[in-house]
């Protein structure tokens, strides 16, 4: 229950800078209730003192526990492996009473200054479909560089079936490319 996934996720990540890791050669990742986690790492790195990763990915990501872009309910019938009708429940047992609206659980309404580069895959008949597209504007509109590459009528977290969907491949090789392709730090030649 809240907090203490992003409390442990802030200690992961703090004990990769102790190990010795530079921050720049760390990109956070997450899909779904993992990508929200990674969204709250950032927004609480970006308000701090402790150095940024070279960037975050984010599968289908959650970004908003109140559930109210509109795909959550345009996309009910259509969600294969994300039941609309369980959403509640699930935020419920998450949330543990705490106030949904709290930029560290919903990561749409918190703020990103100076964040790195962010990549965004959603599919298009997903619930969290209106999570990725708004989570993508509200970081431009902070003047962060997104991605956001919505993929159409696939499932929930497809990525995860890279073994299986050649879609997943796909966009597991757009990932990698978008990495590889990403801006040089100050300490790289």
């Amino acid at each position: 229950p809240f907090p203490a996934a992003i409390e442990d996720v802030a200690a992961a990540y703090q004990a990769l800078l102790d190990s010795g890791v530079s921050a720049q050669n760390i990109i956070v990742g997450g899909d779904s209730a993992g990508g929200a986690l990674a969204f709250n790492l950032l927004s609480r790195l970006c308000a701090g003192s402790r150095p940024l990763p070279r960037a975050l990915f984010a599968f289908s990501p959650l970004t908003d526990f109140l559930h109210e872009g509109a795909s959550f309910r345009e996309n009910a019938a259509r969600e294969a492996v994300l039941p609309a009708a369980q959403a509640g429940l699930m935020a419920e047992m998450y949330l543990a009473g705490a106030d949904p609206r709290d930029p560290d659980i919903s990561p749409l309404l918190a703020t990103y200054p100076g964040a790195p580069p962010v990549w965004i895959t959603v599919g298009s008949t997903e619930i969290l479909r209106d999570d990725a597209r708004r989570m993508a504007a509200h970081l431009r509109d902070q003047g962060v560089r997104v991605t956001l590459e919505e993929a159409h009528d696939l499932l929930h977290v497809w990525p995860i079936f890279h073994n299986t969907l050649p879609e997943a491949r796909v966009t597991l090789d757009a990932l990698a490319r978008w990495i590889t392709q990403l801006p040089p730090t100050a300490t790289e030649s």
